[in-house]
């Protein structure tokens, strides 16, 4: 399951990911379901689900361990609180869904970067998002990362898509696809979220990946 939460400060939306199924079958951990956890709505609480999304991490397919397979990486990492620390540039226009999206490149510009290496090095986020001018509504990003240990992979990549819901009228993410070239494979994956629900006790929405 996905669980797209406000942060305590009101900074920014953020995804959780909870493993529940794998192949079929039900995964059995210790501590408190997420959504228990997330209930709290305290610091307390997010980091205690945080570390159960860093250890669901394990349940990645294929053999790059990584924790930033999330809907909105790319949008949290261009909050503007990050203004300062990225260039821009127009990159051309496209239709994306049927509509016309200007397309924004983005680089950020020095270390450390805002995204860890996992081994005490930082990686580098570029590539761009796609952007409906008239309501500044994203409908699109792609993500990449440059950084000593992004180049043991010859191609890596994370696309994600929003769409409309029609039963909460907002922008959620509705698929994400992400790509990494190893030395002797290509590891490809496609997550389909849908079926979104709100939580009316909180300001949280969860939905179940495909």
């Amino acid at each position: 399951m996905y669980f797209l939460v406000r942060l305590p400060d009101g900074r920014a939306w953020f995804g959780f990911r909870d493993v529940t199924r794998v192949d079929g079958r039900d995964v059995s951990r210790q501590g408190r379901p997420m959504e228990q956890v997330l209930g709290e709505r305290t610091s307390d609480a997010y980091d205690e689900a945080l570390a159960i999304m860093r250890e669901n991490a394990k349940y990645n397919i294929g053999d790059v361990y990584r924790t930033i397979n999330l809907p909105l990486q790319a949008l949290d990492l261009l909050h503007p609180q990050y203004r300062d620390r990225f260039d821009f540039k127009a990159a051309g226009r496209e239709r994306v869904g049927g509509r016309e999206t200007a397309v924004v490149a983005f680089q950020e510009r020095s270390m450390p970067g805002l995204v860890s290496d996992g081994f005490g090095g930082g990686l580098l986020a570029h590539r761009r998002v796609w952007i409906e001018p008239t309501t500044g509504a994203v409908f699109r990003t792609e993500l990449r990362f440059n950084g000593k240990a992004a180049r043991y992979l010859k191609e890596s990549s994370i696309r994600v898509d929003y769409q409309r819901d029609q039963r909460l009228q907002v922008l959620l993410p509705s698929e994400m696809e992400e790509t990494y070239g190893l030395d002797i494979e290509v590891l490809h994956g496609v997550a389909t979220y849908r079926n979104y629900r709100r939580f009316e006790t909180g300001a949280r929405m969860v939905t179940q990946p495909r």
